[in-house]
């Protein structure tokens, strides 16, 4: 089955409709994923199959940064993978919770030691040798992303260092509260922009730096790294099918990672609020809704019903 999106202007009507209809039809053993935009919206979806006596059985509920994880992971990027901008994640699925910590606060320590020893001029430990990764042949075309541990200490690094010889109000802000600069950060790379697109010289110059580091270790940010795979057309298939619901324009910055994900399946369907034209005279919304709506369209190859 081809790629279907559904145009809806309740909720109601796109459970009623399509949503209910969907999940009727998945009386087999084949696999269902469901991606919805929040944990919350997760939670009431179920709360509604139960109500309404569907079974879920073989139904995986998933959030973008649980599909991301997913696509990620059939690549062959199970190594490292990364949620949102990084989050250090670390060998196989098999590893207790214990060993994992152990990794984890090892991983941290040679992180320190790196930094300590002359910061951004080498490679973290993490970031050598790519070919040690066991990547799928379109895998090794993308650079895998670095976590965000690492992000973390070469933006310090960076901003410390630019402290010395300029001690700026802004990088003082930046020194801070660097978890939130790097999310912010983040939330630029999701949203299809860059570095150099900060409107602020000193803040740009920082991020650009950091940029141009990551770039030098062969590494990425993970949003980049999604935006890429998504614009390159690569399908690498999941078995099952997929259904995409409630994201409304309001999520733009989780397309990539729910496109991404969608791309990977032969039968997958959309639902997306259908662009209101009777807007306030002024109101960007119609325009918006309606770019949404083609954007999906372009992705996924079908036109909207």
């Amino acid at each position: 089955m081809p790629a279907t999106i559904h145009l809806y202007r309740h909720t109601r009507a796109a459970w009623r409709e399509v949503v209910r209809p969907w999940l009727a039809q998945g009386g087999s053993l084949r696999r269902s994923h469901v991606v919805v935009p929040t944990r919350g919206q997760a939670h009431a979806f179920k709360q509604q199959c139960i109500e309404s006596n569907i079974p879920l059985l073989g139904v995986e509920l998933l959030t973008p940064g649980l599909a991301r994880r997913k696509w990620a992971e059939h690549i062959g990027e199970s190594a490292q993978i990364c949620a949102g901008s990084g989050g250090l994640q670390a060998a196989g699925r098999g590893a207790t919770r214990l060993a994992f910590e152990r990794h984890l606060d090892a991983q941290r320590q040679e992180g320190r030691d790196f930094v300590a020893s002359g910061g951004l001029e080498t490679a973290p430990p993490c970031a050598l040798d790519n070919k040690k990764q066991n990547l799928t042949p379109f895998h090794e075309k993308l650079h895998p992303p670095l976590g965000r541990e690492f992000l973390l200490l070469g933006l310090r690094s960076i901003i410390e260092r630019r402290l010395k010889a300029d001690d700026s109000g802004i990088l003082k802000s930046l020194r801070s509260d660097c978890d939130k600069a790097l999310d912010d950060f983040d939330d630029l790379l999701k949203a299809g922009f860059s570095a150099a697109d900060f409107p602020e010289p000193l803040a740009r110059d920082v991020f650009v730096e950091l940029d141009a580091w990551v770039t030098g270790l062969d590494r990425d940010f993970a949003p980049r790294q999604t935006r890429d795979f998504v614009r390159s057309g690569a399908r690498p298939l999941i078995a099952g099918r997929a259904l995409i619901h409630g994201f409304s324009a309001e999520q733009r910055n989780e397309f990539f990672n729910v496109a991404a994900f969608a791309r990977c399946f032969e039968d997958v369907t959309l639902t997306i609020p259908e662009p209101e034209f009777l807007r306030p005279k002024g109101s960007l919304a119609p325009e918006v809704d309606e770019a949404w709506m083609q954007l999906w369209e372009k992705t996924l190859g079908v036109e909207a019903d």
